[in-house]
């Protein structure tokens, strides 16, 4: 049946506690999700490319929260039907709802979030969710960009910022053991989630209201073009 068309709590086709949820569905309305848990996003990209590097590693990330907060829960949005069950067959056995699109629902619902570098940072920022960034490409690929593009970041809210509200974990460093410590830090209510907040809150009074990713861009091109 088409995930478009799937009822809420269909889990035919899945895996272990993966659930397939379509656009426009309420989270509410899904069982897995149950009023004050856990719940973490995981945003692995919308490229098949950069889910395939990034989505394990969130997944490990996210077997060892489970360890630490065994009634955690996990969201994926996904831009279509094809990332949906590719992400699927990479996220394993955590208890998790795959959205197809859902990316304002996932992130209204998460404490924290495992992101892919990209515009998908402004939006966590927007809902003032705090982040870890991990991102893996071709290690030839990353090479290359690092010859001929001379930045400190590669995370837009960092870029924006100046400086670094958010941890990268970029190629190398993005495994398992460098993230985790970050992440059960900041699902606890702790100086460094408070912070983070309290950082991307004024990124987001300066980005303003209706429109802030299309100024977010604009901002961050006039940053490269000055460096």
């Amino acid at each position: 049946r088409s995930l478009g068309s799937a009822a809420a709590g269909d889990v035919s086709g899945t895996q272990g506690q993966t659930r397939l949820t379509p656009v426009g569905r309420s989270l509410g309305s899904v069982p897995v999700f149950r009023a004050g848990a856990l719940t973490i996003g995981l945003l692995p990209g919308s490229r098949e490319q950069e889910i395939r590097r990034i989505a394990p590693v969130m997944a490990g990330v996210g077997a060892g929260i489970l360890k630490e907060h065994p009634d955690a829960r996990f969201v994926v949005p996904c831009v279509n039907e094809a990332r949906a069950r590719q992400v699927q067959t990479l996220i394993g056995d955590l208890p998790v709802d795959i959205l197809i699109g859902g990316m304002h629902d996932a992130l209204s619902i998460s404490r924290c979030c495992l992101v892919a570098s990209g515009t998908a940072t402004i939006e966590a920022t927007l809902f003032g969710v705090p982040m870890a960034i991990v991102y893996k490409v071709n290690p030839f690929s990353y090479y290359l960009a690092r010859l001929l593009v001379r930045i400190r970041h590669i995370g837009m809210v960092n870029i924006l910022a100046e400086r670094e509200i958010a941890p990268e974990f970029i190629q190398h460093t993005a495994t398992v053991d460098n993230i985790l410590p970050f992440m059960l830090e900041i699902i606890e209510d702790g100086e460094r989630r408070r912070r983070m907040i309290e950082d991307l809150r004024e990124i987001r009074n300066r980005l303003g209201g209706p429109g802030a990713s299309e100024r977010a861009a604009a901002q961050i091109l006039r940053l490269l073009d000055v460096g």
